[in-house]
């Protein structure tokens, strides 16, 4: 069974079923996650309101490129991933600031990213072209509020993630 906190696997956003469905076989998780978007997620944690047991955290990476994108791109990508930590580091101190809290709800969040690489200097998330390329944008570390408790760990049978607790 996963514990409560917040998991980072690469998986194709749209096979989010299949995801599930093994995690259930293998007895890792009892319950249907909800699916909601980082915004939703914050929202409720800020006001404080009851979260599910599972929660399915979708397209993040795409939006952070999206934000890449806008923020300059491949053309200016020193600006564009400045841009990207501001808003990733953001998400990270509303979850900080309620990380109590969050230890209360028992949650288990999984963020489903197209790429998830772990580096010297800790787990990248990028935005997986169709193509295969993978533009990296932003590090774990900067979503959770203990990076030295990032851990990898085996999601299900035959894929790695990384683990953090609230």
């Amino acid at each position: 069974m996963l514990q409560h906190g917040f998991y980072a696997v690469e998986w194709e956003s749209h096979r989010w079923l299949d995801l599930v469905q093994k995690l259930m076989r293998e007895g890792k998780l009892n319950v249907q996650p909800e699916r909601m978007g980082l915004i939703s997620l914050l929202r409720k944690v800020q006001k404080r309101e009851p979260l599910p047991k599972a929660i399915l955290v979708l397209n993040l990476d795409r939006a952070m490129y999206d934000a890449f994108w806008l923020n300059g791109g491949e053309a200016k990508p020193d600006e564009a991933l400045k841009a990207v930590r501001r808003i990733v580091s953001s998400f990270g101190q509303t979850l900080a600031q309620n990380r109590d809290w969050l230890n209360r709800q028992f949650s288990i969040v999984l963020l489903l990213v197209s790429s998830l690489e772990h580096r010297a200097d800790g787990w990248w998330v990028g935005f997986r072209f169709a193509a295969g390329n993978v533009q990296p944008l932003f590090q774990m570390g900067w979503l959770v509020s203990n990076p030295a408790m990032l851990e990898p760990m085996e999601i299900v049978q035959g894929v790695r993630g990384c683990f953090a607790p609230f």
